[in-house]
């Protein structure tokens, strides 16, 4: 559903994906950007708009939070 949590979670992960077989893709901050972008041209009630943000916020934190656990991993065992 548009403004989930998940939602933007899956949009955020496949931008990701999309970077890692395409260096000319857009990289996760612009797709955060774009999504911002996106709420805020909604014709939609502000407190809706608001809901939006948190939930995209929200994802883009868990998705940076997992990646550098990733990262930090793939270190340790180098």
């Amino acid at each position: 559903m548009y403004g989930s949590v998940q939602y933007f979670s899956n949009c955020l992960t496949e931008s990701m994906m999309n970077r890692l077989v395409n260096e000319h893709a857009h990289s996760l901050n612009d797709c955060y950007k774009q999504l911002l972008a996106d709420i805020h041209s909604l014709e939609e009630p502000q407190t809706l708009k608001a809901t939006y943000v948190t939930n995209l916020q929200k994802s883009y934190q868990n998705i940076v939070s997992d990646v550098s656990k990733i990262e930090e991993a793939v270190h340790m065992e180098l």
